[in-house]
């Protein structure tokens, strides 16, 4: 990323490439979440889309995917650096200093979408810091949206709250992010969790039949990065044991 400063590059993670596509988000209680961020990247007609969710439904792989398909629209075109996903959970113990914050502006202003993950983690950790701090932050993110409006670029930010919830001094700011598109995830129930572990799996290419996806849905407490968790596990000792996929090979490999 030769666009950024070394001394940006020292605490920012670039993050431009994560391996997440939208056909890979699985389940049917959130695929029109899929087709509006689609739409909003295809139609270019807003320039903020606001991406609400409680955590573990997968805000992070939907922005992520979002920066691949924005660059597999405009592949053809020359320009380096057109999309990038960032967490701005990584800002938290950086220092908000005029120069740096100035520096970051620059920096994130030289992509045409920009997908920002975890705005409420920061804005939280901005809940100790000085006025003069919190206001610079807050004046900075005023500052990317304005930029991006201007210039015809696209802003995605997700967080777990609306931003009517989030702890906002700069009621400009506030606006702006109420202006734009807000999409909200759905909790997943249990069949439809049933249904999105037996479609990874075979997605990583083995078969979950109902007994044994119920029976680990019941164990492994329903969140979906520990479900994840579960079925690499299974993956990797099923492979190893050359064995399917039963209640007792179950139980026995996750010591339940």
């Amino acid at each position: 990323m030769d666009k950024a400063s070394p001394s940006v590059q020292l605490f920012l993670p670039v993050q431009t490439r994560l391996e997440n596509r939208f056909e890979h988000y699985l389940g049917d209680a959130n695929a029109k979440v899929v087709d509006s961020l689609k739409s909003f990247i295809e139609q270019k007609a807003e320039t903020l889309l606001f991406l609400v969710g409680a955590e573990s439904l997968g805000k992070t792989h939907l922005l992520s995917a979002s920066v691949h398909y924005f660059d597999a629209l405009n592949s053809a075109e020359s320009s380096s650096d057109r999309a990038a996903y960032f967490s701005l959970a990584e800002l938290i113990d950086v220092p908000l200093e005029p120069a740096t914050l100035s520096e970051l502006s620059i920096f994130f202003e030289s992509f045409d979408l920009l997908a920002l993950d975890d705005l409420d983690l920061w804005l939280k950790s901005l809940e100790t810091a000085s006025e003069n701090a919190l206001y610079r932050a807050e004046t900075f993110l005023f500052g990317l949206f304005n930029y991006f409006k201007q210039h015809d670029k696209q802003l995605m930010i997700a967080s777990k709250s609306v931003p009517s919830r989030l702890n906002i001094h700069l009621k400009d700011l506030q606006s702006r992010l109420a202006s734009g598109l807000l999409v909200t995830l759905t909790k997943l129930d249990d069949q439809e969790k049933n249904q999105l572990i037996r479609a990874l799996a075979q997605l990583k290419g083995f078969l979950l039949d109902d007994e044994v996806s119920a029976f680990i849905l019941k164990r492994s407490g329903r969140d979906i990065p520990n479900l994840l968790s579960v079925l690499d596990k299974l993956d990797k000792a099923s492979l190893i044991e050359k064995r399917r996929l039963t209640v007792p090979f179950v139980k026995k490999t996750l010591n339940w």
